[in-house]
């Protein structure tokens, strides 16, 4: 009687295995991972994990943090700008370098360049007092505060305080020694 049991588990496994398999090839969906370098697949764009991998690690500056979702600067766009959900405004511009596109949330913009025709996020410029920094500064602070979480080794031009770090920028805007704008910077834009 165990024997039957298990003959009967063991088709049910083999049904299952064969239903996949033919559902993959009647459908055109592809169930093997590649092993040496895995896709993450999000919307339209595929890249490479190991790039992506390689693409934070590379990048590992300053990284803004909103409902949960980090942006990093030079990481492709899409997927970030999918789990922020649709902006309340979008523009797009061409120029030289090809399409830049802002998209427009409320109290914040997320702007993004294109290379290698993959769309990556270039800055983000933060307007929204409630909003904050990862390491929690935001407008309305002073200057006294922004220096104590991040320092005084800044350039500062003109009323901008400008923080760099792997090649990444993270500036404030100060007015009477209060900061009224914040905005985070790839290469890019620096």
């Amino acid at each position: 009687m165990a024997k039957q049991k298990n003959s009967g588990v063991i088709a049910a496994i083999a049904a299952g295995i064969t239903i996949t398999a033919f559902g993959s090839i009647l459908f055109g969906t592809v169930f093997e991972q590649e092993k040496e370098d895995p896709l993450l697949i999000l919307s339209d764009e595929r890249v490479p994990l190991a790039d992506m991998e390689q693409i934070l690690l590379d990048n590992a500056g300053y990284s803004f943090e909103i409902n949960g979702v980090e942006i990093v600067m030079d990481a492709p766009a899409i997927p970030i700008i999918a789990k922020l959900g649709t902006p309340s405004k979008y523009l797009e511009a061409e120029d030289d370098s090809g399409h830049d596109r802002t998209y427009c949330y409320d109290g914040y913009d997320i702007a993004t360049y294109t290379k290698d025709n993959v769309e990556c996020i270039a800055a983000v410029f933060v307007m929204d007092e409630s909003l904050i920094t990862t390491e929690g500064i935001g407008i309305g602070m002073d200057k006294s505060e922004m220096e104590e979480v991040y320092g005084s080794d800044y350039i500062e031009e003109d009323d901008m305080c400008i923080y760099q770090k792997n090649g990444m920028g993270l500036e404030f805007l100060l007015h009477n020694n209060q900061i009224t704008y914040f905005q985070y910077l790839s290469s890019n834009y620096m």
